[in-house]
């Protein structure tokens, strides 16, 4: 990818102070590199005999693997603001009358689905890796990486919290099954009882979970946690006039695999319509697109 200008060219923010600083992250992060190299080769006991471009390679991608870090930063920095937001409804005192915490956080780019993955990083993942399993969180998020995490997020924060969603009911079984089935033979062997309580099998499910994020590829990790596929839901495409409308019926299982295809591309917005038929035709009838599919029918 020629790049005769270079990359410096594009300012970081909008922001002067913002900008200057990010900036000078890349000598920072350059300085440390190029230190972690000279320690590494300190510590293995032997000779400096690596050539300069050896030595410029490796200092090159051990600083692209410390700016990973920003990608947990940027998760920490966002649950932090997110939390003093909720905590005391500022979305709702902001002059813009945010009516939900998703309708503010969709207002400056964050979709429905990244608000909840950093919510559930930083309010139960975490906390739950550092006081229960006691790990490192920034070693561990570093190992697993950002992809495979996201992956993991939804089956953990089922099985930490026991809220088990029709999305993740097969995925959360498969893991703690076979921790008792773990469980049972180690005990057996030793002669035993085997420890079968709900918090022992949680701990030893989100265990295996981390260290298969940090062993398996993202495609080897996806399908460990999800061995049966996602049917694919029945949709059709309609075009009329120059608009084409998209249809699909799904299920809570297949919204998930819906999200995780589109990614950040799309973000349908979620409306929950009144049980109330009344009410429900009255609040079907707000909705731009739905008056747009009825009028196909006039």
């Amino acid at each position: 990818m020629p790049d005769e200008v270079g990359l410096t060219r594009f300012v970081p923010s909008n922001n002067t102070g913002i900008s200057t600083a990010l900036v000078g992250l890349k000598a920072t992060f350059a300085n440390a590199a190029r230190a972690n190299v000279q320690s590494s080769i300190e510590a293995s006991g032997g000779t400096d005999d690596y050539t300069e471009i050896e030595k410029r390679a490796m200092s090159a991608i051990e600083e692209l693997k410390l700016i990973n870090g920003m990608d947990l930063a940027a998760i920490l920095m966002r649950g932090e603001i997110i939390k003093q937001i909720r905590d005391e409804a500022l979305f709702s005192w902001h002059p813009g009358h945010y009516g939900t915490m998703e309708e503010m956080a969709q207002d400056q780019g964050i979709g429905k689905s990244e608000l909840s993955n950093v919510c559930d990083l930083c309010f139960i993942i975490f906390p739950f890796m550092e006081d229960e399993l006691h790990m490192n969180v920034a070693d561990t998020f570093e190992r697993i990486g950002k992809s495979n995490m996201r992956e993991l997020v939804p089956v953990m924060k089922a099985i930490i919290t026991g809220n088990v969603t029709t999305a993740v009911q097969v995925a959360v079984d498969a893991q703690l099954n076979d921790v008792a089935a773990t469980v049972r033979v180690t005990a057996e062997g030793a002669g035993i009882e085997p420890d079968l309580s709900t918090e022992n099998l949680r701990r030893l499910a989100i265990d295996n979970l981390i260290t298969n994020g940090q062993q398996m590829t993202n495609r080897d990790l996806r399908e460990t946690i999800r061995p049966t596929r996602t049917a694919q839901p029945d949709a059709i495409t309609i075009n009329s006039g120059g608009r084409r409308f998209l249809i699909a019926e799904m299920t809570d299982e297949q919204m998930v695999a819906f999200g995780r295809k589109v990614g950040a591309w799309m973000t349908p917005t979620q409306i929950d319509l009144p049980e109330d038929p009344s009410a429900r035709r009255m609040e079907a009838a707000r909705i731009l697109v739905v008056r747009r599919i009825s009028g196909l029918m006039e």
